[in-house]
């Protein structure tokens, strides 16, 4: 599996967790470079959505203060350096 297609499949999983906390967002058009801000995403929904990937890739995000992202790229690569820190370790 190539790092892109990781990075493909990390992002249709973030994807399915705000389909699943946000219903709403299910026929939005979200690309990994849009900003999350830009969606309307409420703070508690973006931190459920949060919860849901460290629940999915049993990863831990907010304890570690990483929750800092303001775009699905960017939470993806979050995401790809945890499960990297991990298989590393």
């Amino acid at each position: 599996m190539t790092a892109h297609s990781d990075t493909d499949a990390i992002w249709a999983e973030i994807r399915n967790c705000i389909n699943k906390v946000v219903p709403t967002m299910v026929d939005v058009d979200i690309r990994p470079d849009t900003p999350f801000d830009d969606l309307g995403i409420s703070s508690i929904e973006m931190i459920t959505v949060v919860f849901e990937v460290e629940e999915l890739y049993d990863v831990v995000i907010v304890d570690a203060g990483l929750d800092v992202f303001e775009t699905g790229t960017e939470f993806v690569a979050l995401v790809r350096r945890l499960l990297d820190k991990k298989v590393a370790a």
